[in-house]
C-alpha cells in the first residue's frame, strides 16, 4: 500500500494555467504496468491515484501499443 501512495505522489508534476495537470511519464508507465499486471479494475486504480478513469484507459492503450511494436532491427522468425 505504501508503494501506491508513493506512486500517487510522483504521478502529478504540475498544473497548467488552464487547470489541466501534467504527469510524470515514468509514473504513468508504472501505473499502466500495475493495472495490466495485477488485474485491478481500471476505475479502482484511477480513483486510488486521483486520475480520471478515461485518462488511465488512454494511457494503458498507448502503453500497450508501444510495447507491442517490434523494433526495426528484430525479425519475427
Amino acid at each position: 500500500m505504501k508503494e501506491n501512495r508513493d506512486l500517487r505522489s510522483r504521478l502529478f508534476v504540475s498544473q497548467k494555467q488552464d487547470g489541466r495537470r501534467e504527469f510524470d511519464q515514468d509514473a504513468i508507465r508504472e501505473l499502466d504496468a500495475l493495472c495490466l499486471k495485477s488485474g485491478v479494475p481500471i476505475a479502482r486504480a484511477a480513483m486510488d491515484h486521483d486520475v480520471n478513469p478515461n485518462q488511465l484507459r488512454r494511457w494503458i492503450a498507448r502503453y500497450s501499443r508501444r510495447s507491442s511494436t517490434i523494433p526495426e532491427n528484430r525479425t519475427l522468425w
